[in-house]
């Protein structure tokens, strides 16, 4: 999600599987998700105060894939953060009113967006800290 300059949201990722995984975002919104106990388990979807806004995160009933996916300030702008099971693959599908693009990292792109390489690690780890990262409100 874009973040506004009221907005200081961020992700951490848990050190294990089976950690929480806290999507906080500032004041005036006080969005919560928080992972299941078990990596297997689904998370919470919460709405932010906005209705143009939502957040969602889902883990995967495999620890090594999951799927995040937020809805941008902007009522016709989403963006998929997918990590498939293929620790070397990933895709970015930003769509906005009038477009959709896909790219599809891999080791080798400065854009790559890795997957888990075990099941204890992290959901989603962004590289591209000047691209990916952004799209999914993060660093800001």
């Amino acid at each position: 999600m874009a973040a506004t300059t009221s907005e200081t949201t961020v992700v951490t990722a848990a050190t294990t599987a089976s950690e929480a995984i806290i999507m906080a975002a500032a004041s005036p919104e006080t969005t919560v998700v928080t992972a299941a106990t078990t990596a297997s388990k689904a998370v919470i979807m919460t709405a932010t105060t906005a209705t143009s806004e939502a957040v969602i995160m889902t883990a995967a009933s495999s620890a090594s894939e999951a799927v995040i996916m937020a809805a941008a300030t902007s009522a016709s702008e989403a963006i998929i953060v997918t990590a498939p099971t293929s620790a070397s693959e990933a895709i970015i599908m930003t769509a906005t009113a009038s477009e959709a693009v896909i790219m599809t990292a891999t080791a080798s792109e400065t854009t790559v967006v890795t997957a888990p390489t075990s099941a204890s690690e992290a959901v989603i780890v962004t590289a591209a800290t000047s691209e990916a990262t952004r799209r999914i409100g993060v660093g800001h």
